[in-house]
């Protein structure tokens, strides 16, 4: 009650968007809230790990298991179709890191 009772509108408008650490069970998350912050994490996505984190939010959208696995397969000789938006041949999770970093 006391966490809910901090969480005050005055402090949701008035915070300094600074990152903060947050526990969760045996799990430490980083929260950032700032654009210049949140456009930073993104730009550095291969020094950090966003595996779990897309997987989840994956399964969350409906994708199967299954399809999450393939999600993860890089394309080797794809269609010249796929190639004009993928040039690369990047895993479609990496593909959509990728358009939205």
């Amino acid at each position: 009650q006391s966490l809910i009772r901090n969480l005050s509108c005055g402090d949701y408008i008035s915070r300094t968007y600074e990152p903060f650490t947050l526990w969760v069970g045996p799990e430490m998350l980083y929260i950032i809230t700032a654009p210049k912050d949140v456009a930073e994490v993104f730009k550095k996505a291969d020094v950090l790990d966003w595996n779990g984190h897309l997987n989840q939010i994956f399964l969350n959208f409906g994708m199967n298991p299954e399809s999450l696995r393939q999600a993860w397969i890089k394309l080797n000789n794809a269609d010249a179709r796929y190639l004009a938006v993928n040039p690369q041949q990047l895993p479609l999770t990496r593909l959509v890191e990728k358009i939205y970093a």
